[in-house]
C-alpha cells in the first residue's frame, strides 16, 4: 500500500494475492502475517480479513480522497473497515453522502456510516431532515447517525418519535417492496433509492400537508 499510486491497484493487489497464497503464507499463521502488514503500515488494530481485502479496503479509502495520514484514524476508530465489501456495503453509502454535500473530512471523523445500514438509517435520516426543511450540512455525520431515534427525531429533526418511526417505516416498506434481489446489499439498496425517492417524498409531503390541514 506504501507504493500506491506509485503501481497500479491492480500490481498491489495482485500483490497482496501472491503473499496470501504463497506455500510460505499458508503453512505459517495467517494472523501473524496480517499482523506484521498493518503494523508496518502503523495500525494497531486486527482483523479476520485475508491481505487481500485489507489492502483492497485501504487502496479504496485512498481512491475517494482521504489522505495517508488519515488511514490510521479510520482503521483505529472503526477496525471493520477492513473487513467490509467495497462495492456493495462501503461505496454506496459514500457516494449518497456525497450527494448530500459531505466530504472526506466528515468521513475520517466519523468512518462509522460504513456500518451502519443504508435503508435503516443513513436515507431515513438526511431525507426526514430535509423534508422538514432542515439542512443535513448544519450537522457533524456523528451528530446525525449515532444517536437513536428519539433524540434524532425531537433533538436534531425537531420533530417527534411517532412521526419519525412512520416515515421510518413507511421508507422500509417500499424498499422491501420494491426489492427484486436478496437483501443485504446497500448498493442495490442506492439503485432502488434512486428509482422510487421522488414519488416516495413527494407522497409524504402530501400527507404531511393534509395533517396540518385537520
Amino acid at each position: 500500500i506504501k507504493r500506491y499510486p506509485t503501481s497500479s491497484r491492480e500490481e498491489i493487489i495482485q500483490l497482496a494475492e501472491q503473499i496470501e497464497y504463497s506455500p510460505q503464507y499458508s503453512q505459517g499463521n495467517k494472523q501473524a502475517y496480517k499482523d506484521l502488514l498493518l503494523k508496518i503500515l502503523g495500525y494497531e488494530v486486527t482483523t479476520s480479513s485475508s491481505i487481500r481485502t485489507i489492502v483492497s479496503n485501504l487502496i479504496f479509502l485512498l481512491e475517494i480522497g482521504v489522505a495517508e495520514k488519515d488511514l490510521g484514524k479510520i482503521v483505529t476508530r472503526l477496525p471493520a473497515v477492513l473487513e467490509y465489501d467495497i462495492e456493495n456495503t462501503m461505496k454506496p453509502k459514500y457516494d449518497y453522502i456525497k450527494e448530500k454535500g459531505f466530504n472526506i473530512e466528515d468521513i475520517v471523523f466519523y468512518p462509522n456510516l460504513f456500518g451502519l445500514s443504508l435503508i435503516k438509517r443513513i436515507i431515513p435520516r438526511l431525507e426526514f431532515l430535509e423534508i422538514r426543511g432542515i439542512k443535513p450540512l448544519n450537522y457533524s455525520l456523528s451528530r446525525l447517525l449515532a444517536p437513536g431515534d428519539k433524540e434524532f427525531a425531537e433533538k436534531i429533526a425537531k420533530s417527534n418519535y411517532a412521526e419519525y418511526q412512520a416515515f421510518l417505516h413507511n421508507l422500509i416498506t417500499k424498499f422491501s417492496a420494491e426489492a427484486k434481489k436478496p437483501k443485504g446489499s446497500s448498493k442495490l439498496a442506492l439503485s432502488e433509492w434512486h428509482s422510487f425517492k421522488e414519488d416516495f417524498l413527494n407522497q409524504y409531503k402530501g400527507f404531511r400537508r393534509n395533517l396540518e390541514l385537520l
